[in-house]
């Protein structure tokens, strides 16, 4: 899990406005939370969306799968 966070860090730039990540196990796998901040919720979700497109090689070649879940 300290692995995963550190490549999500590693990968923030101070334009996706990222303020805190955890990393957790989940049923299926591991679930991140991450704390975004920006002026709006579409701003946040499109900051977290950005650091998981710039993150996905990296955690892919350590083995895992980038899923995102279906809005609520």
């Amino acid at each position: 899990m300290a692995l995963v966070e550190d490549l999500l860090w590693a990968h923030a730039d101070p334009d996706l406005d990222l303020e805190h990540i955890r990393v957790r196990r989940a049923r299926n796998g591991l679930e991140i939370v991450a704390l975004m901040g920006g002026t709006s919720g579409a701003r946040a979700l499109h900051g977290a969306r950005s650091l998981l497109d710039r993150a996905h090689d990296a955690l892919v070649a350590q083995g895992y799968t980038v899923a995102t879940p279906s809005p609520a």
